[in-house]
């Protein structure tokens, strides 16, 4: 029975962990603020000269989601 016990508590805290930390984080989730803008912006601006730049990436994305992120 212990064996047992000690064999599940790592791996039910460790979800336990991942469940808290995907709670504290529910707000942006639910509203898309993810990595999935700034990647985007990435790939379009790639080998344009502007890939490093604030300014063309801020103006990138507002304008397909109307805000900025970050």
């Amino acid at each position: 029975m212990m064996r047992r016990f000690l064999f599940w508590s790592p791996i039910v805290l460790g979800v336990i962990f991942l469940l808290l930390l995907g709670y504290h984080r529910r707000a942006q989730a639910f509203a898309g603020q993810n990595d999935f803008t700034t990647f985007y912006a990435g790939g379009k601006l790639a080998g344009t000269g502007q890939l490093y730049s604030r300014a063309a990436n801020v103006e990138l994305t507002s304008g397909w989601w109307g805000r900025i992120w970050g």
